[in-house]
């Protein structure tokens, strides 16, 4: 009777198996899918707070910036991208690129909207309009004409930038909120707000992760440091000693560390 009870409990585990495996294979699978995410919403916010802070540098470079300046671009720049669909970082990097051509806050808002009209028309990246464009306004109207922008020979000659704007203005105007009132727009404008969502995600996990590479830092690198010293100077097995005696450090400390 013994030996039936353990033959049934055999065969109840073993009709089991594939359900536990499934389960594996679908928590492995769960678990990636959150890692890849987090990853991605990690990634997205480090680039949108460099895309930051860099036109944040550039408009205190050049104007002298305050708190309330670099404020009130941060709204124009979510504005933009609301109606256009553009990401936050390209307009950054765009806006950034136009003020330090420039040296006008007043031109290079003027020339970002501009250069989304042109990049709508045509099919360039902003990227590339707006340096062209910050390269035209210094005199260097070469780089417009390489994007395919159509310009008069007698308006290149004048070297007369208000002129380039005032045609530029006239065939383009408008274009980007054209393109935006389409369904292809209306996508482009969804992604970029979802896009939004997992940035600020990203964003709330950027702190602790910034605490755990100060950590890093401040405390693993020098460790490997002496290391790698000692292993020099005295040897593998006095390397070897060194490692183990940093390796005591309590790992509590660790945790400790990012709960400050």
């Amino acid at each position: 009777q013994v030996n039936d009870g353990m033959g049934g409990l055999k065969t109840q585990v073993s009709s089991l198996l594939p359900s536990f495996k499934t389960m594996a294979i679908a928590g492995a699978a769960a678990f990636g899918a959150v890692a890849a995410f987090t990853t991605k919403a990690v990634q997205a916010a480090m680039e949108d707070e460099r895309s930051q802070a860099l036109l944040a540098k550039q408009l205190q470079t050049t104007f002298g910036a305050s708190d309330q300046l670099i404020q009130s671009t941060e709204r124009l720049i979510a504005a933009q991208q609301l109606l256009t669909g553009e990401s936050d970082t390209n307009l950054r990097s765009a806006l950034g690129g136009l003020t330090r051509a420039t040296g006008d806050y007043s031109k290079a808002t003027g020339l970002l909207t501009l250069a989304q009209d042109i990049s709508a028309a045509t099919g360039a990246d902003l990227t590339a309009v707006s340096i062209s464009l910050g390269k035209a306004s210094l005199g260097n109207f070469t780089a417009l004409k390489k994007l395919g922008v159509p310009l008069d020979e007698n308006v290149i000659k004048s070297k007369d930038f208000s002129k380039v704007l005032d045609t530029l203005n006239t065939t383009f105007a408008g274009a980007s909120a054209t393109a935006a009132d389409t369904f292809g727009g209306r996508l482009k404008i969804i992604r970029g707000q979802f896009g939004e969502i997992v940035e600020t995600i990203g964003a709330a996990l950027l702190p602790y992760l910034d605490k755990f590479a100060k950590f890093l830092v401040d405390k693993v690198a020098p460790a490997v440091q002496r290391v790698t010293s000692v292993i020099g100077e005295d040897g593998l097995i006095a390397g070897f000693q060194q490692l183990i005696l940093n390796l005591v450090v309590p790992e509590h400390r660790l945790f400790q560390h990012l709960e400050t």
